[in-house]
Formats: structure tokens, C-alpha cells, sequence
């Protein structure tokens, strides 16, 4: 038992507070560089494919944008704005879409119904020089290949240009939900976003707790440069405290965007609650381990060490006076099984006595005389004497209830019987047919206890 209980305890240990240690002690040296390996992976990749747009609005209306414009001219733009309504609502990116002809006059615009209602939002936006922009770029088929920045109701939006043959077809994208997945990574509301222009200039701001103050834009710019990866990361220290600072290219315009965020601040304090909570674990292990030795000392060894001297207090050439003194806290229990040893001892010489003077004269009514004597003696409701023939009993005489039972045979295979022949003593002082399941006779005369001596001639043989 004690063996058992300080196994429980070590394994408790091993399998709940040494993993537990073990992932505090790679989040404390591996953590900074975890969390700048995840930008390189192309799951965190989050620009925008131009292909992939141009084909979903395609697919969206199932016609050719291109053949519808040029076959049906300008006066389906404002149907064609219209159906796009839901499509835009229902972007992840795009926020609405405007039609302009070749001089950059607004003919239509679809989406957002705010956008709809407010016009002159787009006033502010230049698109006189869209044309001699889209030539510079020398662009063959239409495409989303061309792109700028413009501030549209007090937010930085991102556009792509189509252009046809006779008007330019104008996304504009939202860039808070643009770098919506970006923020999601760090999962916390302490992010700030810079965007800048090639040179490290900032275009905009977007600033939450973290300040830029003392932050060189250019010198990160100049460090990550010559980055393979569409993301360059590394940890920077502002305003004393440290950063992941994560660079973007966005290829056709050179624009860069710099993310920051305290993270590292944050999963630090993170890290010493865990470390404290891991700390109490452990000392509750051990506060676990001292009170279980105390109980063990108090109540579980006493009970133990009478266990293990049972045997010798049922012994028959039992030492009283060791018994008596080493024992004297258990004086009650010693008592009760020195009582059970006698009765035991007075059954047991009993059976033998008649046993061995039933064996020398053979006689029936001698034989019914001593199974109604064994009955009266042991105070039991069933008396049985027989003979063993190879493997079964052959019985002469069957006491039960003031009668006599003569002459059957029964086998001694899976019975009690057949366990007195092994031994040479058997006693149960009850649920005898648990013991024994098979035997459908002591279920069926609903025996509860047992006790049986077996017979042996002079080759010492059980007769």
C-alpha cells in the first residue's frame, strides 16, 4: 500500500507539473524568436492577389467585363455599379467601386450606400492623371495593376485601377480591414500601424498605445531592404521596451508598412503569472506528499502492522506474550480473533474425532448417526459423508432438516469438496458461492458458509 501511494504521488509529478516546466522554460528562451519565425510562413502573407480579385468579380457576374463595357457602352456602368452593391458588402476587402471616363469625371459609384449618399467624398481624389499614369505602366490587358493611396472620409484607402476602352473601372479598398488579419496575430488591442512611402516618410498613423516618438522609420526601412521575404521582422526597442517591428513591400509603388506592437511586454507578464502558477503547483505537490506521510504514520502503519501479524494471532503455536505486548493499542481485535482461533481449533478436532471413528466400522446406520451428530455439533443445515471415487464423491449419508439423504453421486470438479481434497482443511464462514460459481448445488440449497476434513487411509490418501 505505501508503495502504491508513492508511485500515485511521482507520477502525478512527472505527468502534470514536469510538462508544465518544461513549456515555461521554452516560452522563457525561445519566445522572441517564435514569434518573428511566424511572418516568414505564407499563411501570414496577407497581399492582395490582383489575378485572384479580378477573376472573383468575373466569376461574380459571369460575363466578361471587358465585352460587357465595350458592347453596351457607358449606359450599363450605372446597372453594372449597382449589381456589385452586395458583392461589396459581402468583401472581406473591397469597400466600393468607382466608374470614371478617360478624364477622370465620376459616372457611377457601387458599394457602400454611405459612399453612395456622400459624392463629394471623391471630390478631393485626383484622377486627372489617371490616363497618362495607366500609359506610363505600359500595361497590355486590362488588370488591377496599378495602384495609389487616397484619404476618403477621414481614412487611408488603398485603390486599384482597371482601366477599358473608354472609362477606368477604380476598387477601393479598406486598409483597416486590409491589415485585419495582420493585427489578429498579435491578438491584443495594443497595436500601432504606420503607413509610409519609400523614403520612411509616414503617410499615416495609426496609433493605440504605442508611440513612434522615438523611432527611426528609415533605419528599419534600410535593415530589412534586402529582404527575400515579401515580410521582413525584428525586434526593436521603443520607448524602452521592446517590439516587434514587421516590414511589408507592396510592390508597384515601393510604399512600406511598419507594425508594431509591446508584445513582448505583455506575454513577459504573461510568462511570470505562469512561472507563479507552476511555483504552487509544485509546492502543493509536496504539501500533498508531507500530509500523506503523516496520515500514513498515524492511521494507515498501525493498520498495516496488525494486518501483518493476523496470521500469527490465528496460529496455533502463537506467542501470547508477544502478541500482548506488541499489540496492546489492538487488545479489542486480538481478543475477537483469539475467540474465532478457538472456535475454529474445537470445529476442526472435532470433524477429525468422528471422522476417524466413522472409518473404522462401516455401517450405514453409523454413518447416519454421526451426519445428524455433525450437524448438532457445528450447528450447520446440511451434513454429507462420502467416499471419493476418482474424480467424484459418492455419498452415503445426507443430513438435511431432521432427514437423511442416502446414496447419490455429485462430481468434485469447481466444489469446495474437491478444494478439502487439496489442502486437507477447508473453512468459509460465508459468500461460499462466489467463491465457488460453477457449483449450481450451493445455489441451489443456498449455502452460504462451508466447512469440510478430509479422510485419509493408511497410504495417507483422502478416502
Amino acid at each position: 500500500m505505501k508503495s502504491m501511494r508513492h508511485l500515485l504521488i511521482k507520477y502525478f509529478f512527472f505527468l502534470c507539473l514536469f510538462p508544465l516546466l518544461i513549456i515555461a522554460v521554452f516560452k522563457f528562451f525561445f519566445l522572441e524568436n517564435y514569434y518573428l519565425d511566424i511572418f516568414s510562413k505564407e499563411d501570414y502573407n496577407i497581399s492582395i492577389s490582383t489575378k485572384a480579385l479580378t477573376e472573383i468579380i468575373l466569376n461574380k457576374q459571369k460575363v466578361s467585363l471587358k465585352n460587357l463595357l465595350s458592347t453596351h457602352g457607358s449606359c450599363l456602368i450605372e446597372d453594372y455599379c449597382t449589381s456589385l452593391d452586395s458583392f461589396c458588402d459581402n468583401s472581406e476587402y473591397i469597400d466600393n467601386i468607382i466608374v470614371l471616363d478617360r478624364k477622370g469625371i465620376i459616372i457611377s459609384i457601387g458599394g457602400d450606400l454611405q459612399y453612395k449618399k456622400k459624392l463629394d467624398e471623391y471630390i478631393g481624389m485626383d484622377f486627372s492623371g489617371m490616363d497618362s499614369y495607366i500609359q506610363s505602366k505600359k500595361t497590355g490587358n486590362p488588370s488591377w495593376s496599378s495602384q495609389f493611396y487616397s484619404i476618403i472620409s477621414g481614412r487611408l484607402s488603398l485603390s486599384y485601377c482597371l482601366p477599358f476602352e473608354n472609362v477606368y473601372i477604380i476598387g477601393i479598398f479598406r486598409i483597416d480591414n486590409f491589415y485585419k488579419n495582420l493585427m489578429d496575430i498579435f491578438r491584443k488591442d495594443n497595436i500601432g500601424l504606420l503607413i509610409t512611402d519609400s523614403t520612411g516618410r509616414i503617410i499615416q498613423k495609426y496609433e493605440k498605445t504605442v508611440s513612434f516618438t522615438d523611432f527611426s522609420v528609415s533605419d528599419v526601412i534600410t535593415r530589412l531592404e534586402n529582404s527575400k521575404n515579401k515580410f521582413g521582422a525584428e525586434v526593436v526597442n521603443l520607448n524602452g521596451k521592446k517590439h516587434i517591428a514587421v516590414l511589408q513591400k507592396i510592390e508597384d509603388t515601393g510604399w512600406k508598412v511598419i507594425v508594431y506592437s509591446d508584445y513582448f511586454e505583455f506575454h513577459d507578464f504573461l510568462f511570470k503569472i505562469k512561472a507563479f502558477i507552476v511555483f504552487i503547483l509544485f509546492l502543493c505537490a509536496f504539501v500533498i506528499y508531507f500530509i500523506s506521510n503523516k496520515l500514513s504514520a498515524r492511521i494507515v502503519a498501525p493498520i498495516e502492522k496488525a494486518a501483518c501479524y493476523a496470521d500469527e494471532i490465528l496460529n496455533i503455536s502463537v506467542d501470547e506474550e508477544k502478541i500482548s505486548t506488541e499489540y496492546k493499542e489492538f487488545e479489542g481485535f486480538i481478543n475477537t480473533l483469539k475467540s474465532l482461533r478457538n472456535r475454529v481449533k474445537n470445529r476442526e478436532y472435532a470433524l477429525k474425532m468422528l471422522s476417524m471413528e466413522a472409518t473404522s466400522h462401516y455401517d450405514k446406520d453409523i454413518f447416519k448417526r454421526l451426519s445428524s451428530l455433525i450437524a448438532d455439533i457445528l450447528g450447520c443445515e446440511y451434513s454429507i459423508i462420502g467416499y471419493i471415487k476418482e474424480d467424484k464423491v459418492d455419498v452415503i449419508d445426507m443430513f438435511s432438516e431432521g432427514e437423511h439423504i442416502e446414496e447419490f453421486v455429485y462430481d468434485l470438479k469447481n466444489t469446495p469438496c474437491g478444494e478439502v481434497i487439496k489442502t486437507g482443511f477447508c473453512v468459509y464462514s460465508g459468500g461460499i458461492q462466489d467463491v465457488f460459481p460453477d457449483d449450481l448445488d450451493l445455489q441451489k440449497l443456498n449455502v452460504q458458509s462451508y466447512i469440510g476434513l478430509p479422510v485419509f487411509n493408511e497410504k495417507n490418501k483422502a478416502v
